[in-house]
């Protein structure tokens, strides 16, 4: 959107978190940030760090196994980026990827280290559910921003139909055990805040309307028909922040 980017402090409106003239603030506030749906986490990320100098944050995507062509997000960005370092915490794995050829440093996202260098675009792929602290690793990646850069962070949406037919039909949902949380639109108005970001934009991500078997494809139809930006039809989230100017 074509506004500024402020931080969203709900203090401004009332001492309740749970106050209705915060709720209809942090609503207005979420109308006003969003973009129409995507269909594609990879075209979003190309057309966000295409010719930019880009930290990828978790570069290694859980495990070696992962680093193939097809799937390999950080593998797909070098091709994409003008420049390009990776940050991960497994130093087995960042050596063997420093091997092959990449830049990629065995450092904690979370931590305080700063590794010298700025960027015009981060991207945080799938990793906000993964980390003990999502302000820390927010704060790593507006520590690394050039001025008017920009953090791209995607993450599964805890309302995806997918993931609620899982927790009826099975009593339970279980999904990665390695996340420790799901992140909602409205709690990347507060994580930005205590990490002095604002949200600028965020989107869903959607498998488009002829993946899947019959059931998924019938009620994907029924979505384009009635319901087409619905939040429960999104598979993740992909949420932009930036640090206002001063």
């Amino acid at each position: 959107p074509d506004i500024p980017i402020e931080i969203f402090d709900w203090k401004r409106f009332a001492v309740d978190p749970n106050a209705e003239v915060v709720s209809h603030a942090a609503r207005a506030e979420l109308r006003l940030r969003r973009l129409p749906r995507c269909f594609d986490r990879n075209e979003l990320v190309r057309d966000f760090v295409l010719g930019r100098s880009v930290l990828d944050v978790g570069a290694v995507s859980h495990a070696m196994t992962d680093a193939g062509p097809n799937y390999w997000l950080h593998g797909k960005i070098k091709g994409w980026a003008r420049e390009l370092v990776g940050i991960d915490i497994l130093e087995v794995e960042c050596a063997a990827l420093r091997a092959r050829g990449f830049e990629v440093l065995a450092i904690d996202a979370t931590s305080d280290a700063d590794i010298g260098r700025r960027f015009e675009r981060i991207v945080l792929g799938e990793i906000l559910e993964h980390v003990d602290d999502p302000v820390k690793l927010l704060k790593f990646a507006a520590r690394h921003l050039l001025p008017g850069g920009l953090i791209l962070a995607t993450t599964p949406n805890p309302w995806f139909c997918g993931t609620l037919y899982q927790s009826f039909s099975l009593g339970v949902y279980v999904g990665n055990l390695e996340h420790v949380f799901w992140v909602s639109p409205v709690n990347t108005l507060e994580l930005g805040r205590r990490a002095g970001l604002g949200l600028l934009e965020y989107r869903l991500i959607q498998q488009p309307a002829g993946v899947g078997g019959w059931k998924l494809r019938l009620l994907y139809r029924l979505r384009e028909l009635f319901m087409p930006e619905l939040e429960i039809f999104g598979h993740s989230f992909a949420y932009c922040f930036s640090r206002p100017a001063l």
